[in-house]
């Protein structure tokens, strides 16, 4: 599944604090990818957790989103990019 941090994660991000592991941009990208509500997406510097339905699914973050998120952890300027993120429970939800 490709996700997409836009400026607007981004800038998002910024207004709530920098310090939230469901609030940082990329958490706030795959909520949107994944029509989740706020909270449904826990991201640490290294992976992230989906939550849906009572069931948690850890995943592994790719290097550019590492890299992405130490940067942003950092206070140093971010760009949006792109990453595919390989998806198992949370990816045919059929919801």
């Amino acid at each position: 599944m490709k996700i997409q941090v836009t400026q607007e994660d981004i800038d998002k991000a910024l207004s709530r604090g920098q310090d939230s592991y469901f609030d940082c941009p990329v958490a706030l990208a795959l909520n949107r990818s994944l029509n989740a509500n706020r909270g449904g997406c826990k991201v640490g510097s290294t992976e992230c957790t989906i939550y849906f339905k009572g069931l948690a699914e850890c995943v592994w973050l790719p290097e550019e989103a590492t890299n992405f998120i130490n940067s942003y952890d950092s206070a140093w300027p971010v760009t949006p990019f792109e990453f595919e993120l390989d998806l198992y429970n949370t990816a045919n939800r059929g919801d």
